[in-house]
């Protein structure tokens, strides 16, 4: 069985995806589920997590609605609110009121300084997440991964899942300071991390032998109880594909003689445990 723990669906007419400009041409088109269902079919998937694409509460809404269409195969929406706003209370307890809600993701990496999530305005926001069991998905760059230390460091109740392996620069070589950053992070007992998002993290076509060390030092870090799989599709299509990716994180974690047990948490175990999923989508044992 496997969950895919970071999936994104999006519908151009929609106007809030600000990021999606049409040089992106792999993915300047709409993207749903009925497209992605028979690849899950075909590799095993069962269910997916969907995770917000747009900088609105609207946007959220839009993921709520398609995953209680497709509720056979989303188990949970990773959303979004206005940490800046007025309403940003409110937002959050509108939503928390979701079944599907696991997580909010502010997007993290398009804002600037590196350091505006640590804005003193935002406690409140931050113990509404605690208070509610929600997880803080950090959608960060590399150079921001010392402001997510911070975070952790305050909140020590608040589940952290950093997207994207943490960003690392695979085209610049920055393996040592990503790794360094990434260590200090693994302390947090409270804090997980997405094998995902690696393909996208190169300006070169995908190198496999080049990315392994990467998702050995997340693994070797973190533990398999506390790293989950995620496609990023379809931004995964940047550089690869949806089928590549999860054979290749396969394929890795066979190299690294991972038992049974510590793949089964890799790719699904993990993602029930950290974002509260129904312990009913677990297969029989």
């Amino acid at each position: 069985m496997i969950i895919d723990s970071h999936l994104h669906i999006w519908s151009l007419a929609r106007g809030d995806y600000t990021w999606l400009t049409p040089d992106l041409s792999k993915l300047y088109f709409d993207h749903q589920l009925d497209d992605i269902l028979p690849l899950f079919e075909q590799q095993g998937v069962s269910k997916c997590i969907l995770v917000q694409a747009a900088p609105s509460v609207a946007e959220t809404h839009y993921l709520l609605t398609q995953a209680q269409i497709h509720s056979e195969h989303v188990a949970g929406v990773i959303g979004w609110i206005d940490f800046a706003s007025n309403q940003a209370l409110e937002q959050l307890e509108e939503l928390s009121l979701e079944p599907l809600i696991r997580g909010i993701r502010p997007m993290l990496q398009d804002l600037k300084p590196d350091s505006w999530i640590l804005q003193a305005q935002f406690a409140p926001v931050f113990q509404g997440l605690i208070n509610k069991g929600l997880v803080f998905d950090a959608l960060v760059s590399h150079a921001q991964l010392p402001v997510v230390y911070e975070l952790a460091s305050r909140y020590p109740e608040l589940k952290i899942v950093i997207d994207h392996c943490g960003k690392p620069d695979l085209d610049n070589g920055n393996h040592q300071s990503w790794l360094a950053d990434l260590t200090k992070l693994a302390h947090f007992p409270q804090v997980s991390i997405k094998l995902s998002g690696l393909p996208a993290q190169s300006t070169a076509a995908f190198n496999q032998q080049h990315a392994f060390k990467y998702v050995s030092d997340v693994i070797c870090l973190y533990g398999a109880d506390r790293v989950l799989w995620g496609s990023d599709w379809p931004v995964v299509k940047l550089a690869s594909d949806y089928r590549s990716w999860l054979n290749f994180c396969q394929q890795c974690c066979q190299t690294l003689n991972l038992s049974p047990l510590q793949q089964a948490s890799i790719f699904y175990r993990t993602a029930v445990a950290v974002y509260g999923l129904s312990t009913s989508i677990e297969p029989n044992k």
